[in-house]
């Protein structure tokens, strides 16, 4: 009976050797396989996760562009709404300049006394207030104009088109100081000259 235990034993060691010698020399080769295989399929691997995370990029582009043009265009929206409120009160405060002034030259003639610098003020404060709808016309219809452009793919026109709506806002701006500074110092000055 030993006989045959020891044989059993033996036959099971040679068995294991065998199994483990033949499975090192598998997953020796099998590793080598998956080691040689895997620069080969890692690469469309590779390739797959960039076109990903270039789409993901695009999509996080596009949406940003979105979101910036809705921003864009509210806002430009909104600058004109604020822009046509705001000189509307001036177009009208400065037409009733130029009324009270016509009104109050016509009771000085009626009295008697020469006008005539008075009339050529409100001449020239006309002009100026002309020249100041030009203008204000001017940045409303490059407003206007920059709502032409796709967001996003204007190709730098749109901003050439806010440029030159800014440097019309600065001549707006300007021909208002313009007509206040007359009003404040020189048809100031010529009416009190009549209370005198």
């Amino acid at each position: 009976m030993k006989y045959y235990k020891n044989i059993v034993l033996v036959l099971v060691v040679l068995f294991s050797v065998t199994s483990f010698a033949s499975a090192t020399s598998t997953v020796s080769t099998s590793s080598e396989n998956i080691q040689n295989r895997r620069p080969a399929s890692s690469t469309p691997l590779k390739n797959l996760q960039d076109k990903r995370l270039k789409v993901e990029q695009k999509i996080k582009e596009v949406r940003a562009t979105s979101t910036a043009c809705a921003l864009l265009t509210s806002r430009i929206d909104k600058r004109l709404s604020n822009f046509d409120s705001v000189f509307k009160k001036h177009n009208e405060n400065y037409n009733q300049h130029v009324t009270k002034l016509q009104t109050i030259s016509s009771k000085l003639q009626a009295e008697g006394k020469d006008v005539s610098k008075l009339n050529s003020d409100i001449a020239i404060l006309q002009v100026k207030v002309d020249k100041f709808n030009t203008d204000k016309l001017a940045v409303q219809t490059g407003l206007g104009d920059t709502k032409q452009y796709s967001c996003g793919n204007s190709q730098g026109q749109f901003r050439g088109s806010v440029e030159a709506v800014r440097t019309a806002q600065t001549t707006v701006k300007a021909d208002a100081m313009d007509i206040s500074n007359f009003i404040k110092n020189v048809l100031r000055a010529d009416i009190l000259a009549f209370k005198k």
